[in-house]
């Protein structure tokens, strides 16, 4: 089992999901953490479920600001006229690049046995995750 100490100095992100308070945390077993420890440079996906359905490839980025669903993984949960709430923001990638919101939707996220409320902004992109946790 890893003690606190070990799981913060894994997860020095400073709050790892915004959505989740102090109070809240992600820890992880031995078996879960590199090899290179907290230096490791690997990026960090986890899955997790939402009602009924399984999210995988979830990335978890404590340089983001924004929790960032993609439409195609919001369509798999919901029929494709979910309701989203009215969101005009627009985001700015790493590369200088702008894309739209399409809305935004909280949504139950189950992460281990823990339910958080999560605010995601939906977005019709199609990057290598479902799901970006900031």
């Amino acid at each position: 089992m890893v003690t606190k100490e070990e799981a913060r100095e894994f997860l020095k992100f400073g709050g790892i999901i915004n959505n989740i308070t102090t109070s809240r945390h992600l820890s992880f077993s031995k078996k879960e953490v590199p090899d290179e420890g907290k230096d490791h440079n690997q990026p960090l996906h986890i899955a997790v479920k939402c009602e009924n359905y399984m999210i995988a490839r979830m990335l978890i980025d404590n340089r983001s600001s924004l929790n960032v669903m993609t439409k195609t993984t919001l369509d798999k949960l919901y029929s494709p006229s979910a309701i989203l709430r009215n969101n005009p923001v627009v985001v700015r990638a790493f590369n200088g690049s702008k894309r739209e919101v399409i809305g935004e939707i909280t949504l139950p996220i189950c992460i281990r046995q823990k339910t958080f409320d999560i605010t995601f902004q939906v977005m019709d992109i199609r990057p290598a995750y479902s799901c970006l946790l900031g």
